[in-house]
C-alpha cells in the first residue's frame, strides 16, 4: 500500500529538440514517496590520456526508485524532478492490490540534470 509523503514536479515530454533530444513541457504536481535515490561520484578512466599520467573523470550517477499514484500523469521518458535533481523515467512498472487492483505505479529513474 502506497503511502505518499514527498511531492514531486513532473514534465512531461513534449518531443524533441534538432539532435533527437527529449524537450520538456507542461509541469505538474503529484504526490509520490521515494524508495531509493542514492547519487555518486564515480571516476571514470579518460581512454587519451590513461596510459601516461592515469588522468581520470568525475562521472556523476544516480539511479532512483519513487512510487506514484495510481492517478499519475508520468509516463516513459518524462521527467521526474526531486530536490532540485531532473530524473527521466525509464520504466514504469503498475503495481497491483492483493484484490487485484491497480494500487501504484513504481518508476525507475536516471540522472538527467543535476541541480543548479
Amino acid at each position: 500500500m502506497l503511502r505518499p509523503n514527498q511531492i514531486f514536479v513532473i514534465e512531461k515530454r513534449a518531443g524533441n529538440d534538432v539532435y533527437g533530444q527529449p524537450v520538456q513541457g507542461v509541469r505538474s504536481r503529484e504526490r509520490g514517496s521515494i524508495v531509493k535515490f542514492p547519487t555518486t561520484d564515480v571516476k571514470s578512466a579518460v581512454r587519451a590520456d590513461s596510459s601516461a599520467s592515469r588522468g581520470n573523470a568525475h562521472e556523476f550517477q544516480a539511479d532512483a526508485v519513487v512510487l506514484l499514484t495510481n492517478k499519475t500523469v508520468a509516463t516513459l521518458h518524462d521527467f521526474l524532478i526531486i530536490r532540485g535533481f531532473t530524473l527521466r523515467i525509464m520504466m514504469i512498472h503498475p503495481r497491483w492490490s492483493a484484490a487485484g487492483l491497480l494500487d501504484h505505479y513504481e518508476c525507475e529513474l536516471k540522472i538527467w540534470e543535476l541541480p543548479s
